[in-house]
């Protein structure tokens, strides 16, 4: 848990964006991972905000895929 909520606040203030609004989403990610941890929060509410977050994530990289594939190159990466 402290990985992401420090991630976070590095990425705000490398970026200058460290608010309150980045605080109080750090805290909420803090409050949502120990309740679900504790097991305050049922299992299936936790399988299903964890497969929504992967969802989500798929759904952000999708249009850089489609780029990529189009322009038949990933620019600068090489692997």
């Amino acid at each position: 848990m402290p990985q992401p909520a420090s991630r976070a606040i590095v990425v705000a203030w490398a970026d200058g964006n460290l608010g309150p609004r980045v605080w109080l989403a750090d805290l909420c990610l803090c409050v949502g991972v120990t309740a679900m941890a504790l097991g305050w929060v049922s299992s299936t509410f936790t399988t299903a905000a964890y497969t929504a977050n992967a969802l989500f994530g798929l759904v952000a990289v999708l249009p850089q895929v489609i780029i990529n594939y189009k322009n038949k190159s990933t620019g600068q990466l090489s692997f």
